[in-house]
C-alpha cells in the first residue's frame, strides 16, 4: 500500500508555470509550530557551517548550478508560505524556481586579531542565524552564504540556513550533502504531491492515558488561582520559576565546543565495557552533570531535577517521506534527580533505555501529537495582522511571558555523525535560541576530525555566557575522566571536581 500523502489543492494559473499546475501543499503540525514561532517574532532558522582551506572553497559558480538542480529534485526548495497567520497556512509552489542569485549571498571577512578557529566560527554561525532571523517570507525559506577570506591563507566558508518550516536537522544534513557533493544525479526527483505528512504515516496521536494528565498540567493548573496551584502543579525542573529576566526580553547567545575524535573514540569504547552502546546518551549524561556541577546551588545531598528532551528523526524513504526537506522528527523527554553520589554510569544507562526503548520512542513521537490540542479556536479577524492571528500564538504567547517560560532545563539535538564533503576541513551546526525551548539547546554532530557541540541560550534569563562556559568547561572535564583511567571511581562529585 502506498503511503499517504498530506493535502494538496491544485489550481490553474493564467501565466505560464515551469513546473505545470500551482500546488497548495498543507504544512505539518511541526511546520505550523516553527511558523508559530516565526508569527511572535521568534522565527528558529537552522544553519550548517563547513569549513574549508581557502584553496578547496567551492565556487559561486558551482553553488550557483547546484543551487538550481537542487530545486529541480526538491520541490519544496522553490516553495513559499501562504496564509501564514491563519490556522490553514500552507507552502505555494512557485511559477519558477529561484534564480541562484535569489539563494546565493557572497562575503568576505578578515580574520579578527587575537581570535581563534573556534572564535572565529562562533562568530559566523552566530552572524548567519541572526540574519536568517530577520528574514520575512517574502525572502526564499533557505539560503546560502559563500565566505570568502581575505587572504588566501585562511580557511573560507559555506553557511547553508533553512527556516524550519522547510526543514529539519536531519533534513539539513541531508541538504548540506546535496550541497557540496560532485554530483547528485542519483537522488531522487519529488512532486509536491508526493510529500506526506509525519502524522498522516506515523501514530503520533496520544491515547487519552498519555494526554490527559499533560492537559491537566500545561493547560488547565496554570489557569487556576495561585493559592490552588502550589497544591496540585507538579514539582518543576531546573529553572521552574527561578528566571532572572523574561527570556523574550533577552539577547541570545552561542558558544562552540570542540572535541578531539581521539576523545570519541575513547568514550564509544567507554560506553561498551559500561553497556551504553552509543555516544548520544554518554553526552546527555554529562550535560546533566556539568549542569549540576555550576548550576545546582543547594546541598550536593539535595536532589537537582533536570528535563531534557532529544529530537529523534522519524525520516523513512520507505514511508514516502521527502529527502531532505519537510519535517520527520519525534521528541522525547528524559527526567533525573541528581545528587552528588549518584553513578555516571548507572545515569548514562537510564538515559539510553528511556531514549531507545520502545515506549520512549512512541511517547517523544506522541510529544509531538500534543500539538494537535493546542488551543484553536475560530481567529479574531482584529488580530489577523498582529503577532498572535490564531489560538497557538496566544498560548504560547502566554508562556513567553508567564512565570515558567521554559520547555525544559536541556535539549541535546544529535545529528549523528555526519561525513565532510569533499575537501572540508570541519563541519558544525546550530539553530537559533527560541525562548520557550529548554535552557541550554546543546546542537551536535560528529565527523571525522571529531565532535562539534554549538550550545544556545537566552543570555541573563537563567544562565549567563559565563555559566555556559563553566558548564562546557565541567562537560569536557567529565567526559575527559569517563574516557580514561580516571573513570573507575563514576561518582559525579568526583567526576565533576
Amino acid at each position: 500500500m502506498s503511503a499517504p500523502t498530506r493535502k494538496c489543492k491544485v489550481y490553474f494559473q493564467s501565466s505560464f508555470n515551469t513546473f505545470g499546475l500551482t500546488q497548495n501543499l498543507e504544512v505539518s503540525l511541526h511546520e505550523r509550530f516553527s511558523l508559530m514561532r516565526r508569527n511572535l517574532s521568534f522565527p528558529q532558522p537552522l544553519t550548517a557551517l563547513i569549513a574549508y582551506p581557502a584553496a578547496s572553497l567551492p565556487t559561486a559558480d558551482f553553488l550557483s548550478r547546484r543551487i538550481t538542480e537542487l530545486q529541480e529534485h526538491f520541490p519544496l526548495l522553490r516553495c513559499e508560505v501562504v496564509n501564514a497567520k491563519t490556522r490553514e497556512p500552507a507552502f505555494q509552489q512557485r511559477a519558477t524556481s529561484y534564480a541562484p542569485e535569489e539563494i546565493l549571498r557572497q562575503a568576505s571577512f578578515t580574520l579578527v586579531e587575537g581570535s581563534d578557529g573556534t572564535q572565529e566560527k562562533e562568530r559566523i554561525l552566530y552572524n548567519e542565524l541572526d540574519r536568517m532571523t530577520r528574514e520575512d517570507l517574502t525572502r526564499p525559506l533557505w539560503q546560502v552564504t559563500l565566505f570568502t577570506p581575505s587572504s588566501p591563507s585562511d580557511r573560507g566558508y559555506v553557511a547553508l540556513s533553512a527556516d524550519h518550516i522547510l526543514i529539519d536537522g536531519k533534513g539539513l544534513a541531508l541538504l548540506t550533502q546535496a550541497l557540496l557533493a560532485p554530483d547528485i544525479s542519483s537522488l531522487p526527483t519529488e512532486t509536491l504531491a508526493q510529500i506526506p505528512l509525519m502524522e498522516d504515516t506515523i501514530d503520533i496521536r496520544p491515547p487519552y492515558s498519555y494526554l490527559l494528565p499533560v492537559v491537566w498540567q500545561e493547560l488547565l493548573v496554570p489557569k487556576l488561582p495561585s493559592f490552588l496551584q502550589s497544591y496540585v502543579a507538579q514539582p518543576k525542573p531546573w529553572p521552574g520559576s527561578n528566571i532572572q529576566r523574561s527570556p523574550a526580553e533577552c539577547e541570545w547567545g552561542l558558544s562552540l565546543l570542540e572535541l578531539a575524535p581521539s576523545l570519541v573514540d575513547a568514550l564509544k569504547s567507554a560506553g561498551k565495557v559500561h553497556e551504553v552502546k552509543t555516544l548520544h546518551p554518554i553526552l546527555k549524561a554529562a550535560h546533566f552533570v556539568a549542569m549540576w556541577a555550576v548550576l545546582a546551588h543547594n546541598s550536593p545531598d539535595i536532589p537537582f531535577p533536570l528535563k531534557a528532551n532529544t529530537p529523534r528523526t522519524e525520516r523513512k524513504a520507505s514511508l514516502g517521506h521527502a529527502y531532505c526537506t519537510s519535517n520527520y522528527t519525534a521528541s522525547t523527554d528524559v527526567q533525573v534527580q541528581l545528587k552528588a553520589s549518584d553513578d555516571f554510569w548507572a545515569t548514562a544507562r537510564y538515559v539510553a533505555h528511556a531514549l531507545g526503548s520502545p515506549e520512549g520512542i512512541q511517547n517523544g513521537r506522541y510529544n509531538m501529537g500534543m500539538l494537535s490540542f493546542l488551543p484553536d479556536p475560530i481567529p479574531d479577524p482584529a488580530k489577523a495582522d498582529t503577532d498572535r492571528p490564531t489560538g497557538w500564538e496566544e498560548h504560547f504567547y502566554g508562556k513567553l511571558h508567564g512565570s515558567d517560560p521554559f520547555g525544559g532545563s536541556l535539549e541535546v539535538s544529535n545529528l549523528g555523525y555526519a561525513a565532510l564533503p569533499e575537501g572540508a576541513e570541519d563541519l558544525l551546526w546550530s539553530s537559533a535560541s527560541w525562548p520557550c525551548a529548554p535552557v541550554l539547546n546543546a546542537n551536535v554532530v560528529g565527523h571525522g576530525n571529531g565532535l562539534r557541540i554549538v550550545t544556545v541560550w537566552r543570555e541573563g534569563a537563567a544562565v549567563t555566557k559565563e555559566q555556559v562556559k563553566e558548564v562546557e568547561k565541567v562537560l569536557r572535564r567529565v567526559l575527559e575522566r569517563v574516557a580514561g583511567n580516571e573513570a573507575q571511581e563514576s561518582k559525579l562529585k568526583d567526576l565533576a571536581a
